[in-house]
């Protein structure tokens, strides 16, 4: 699966799902041969958890840095 698809699967752009991947929110991605990146059902389901985690946008009493640290440790 592409970068395209894998966005478009968690509804975000592109560069989102390479910002998650520098941040660690998902897990390091192989590339083919080209250079492209190779996403797998595990970097869908790690995608989806992160997008789950933020879906709010006010999150209170220290919630989103345990949201963070949950989809850090996903993405591990």
């Amino acid at each position: 699966m592409n970068t395209k698809m894998i966005a478009d699967y968690a509804n975000v752009h592109v560069n989102t799902v390479r910002l998650y991947e520098q941040w660690g929110y998902i897990s390091l991605v192989p590339r083919a041969a080209n250079g492209y990146r190779q996403y797998t059902a595990v970097h869908q389901q790690q995608m989806m958890i992160a997008r789950l985690a933020f879906r709010q946008e006010l999150i209170q009493n220290n919630l989103r840095k345990r949201a963070t640290k949950i989809v850090q440790l996903s993405g591990r």
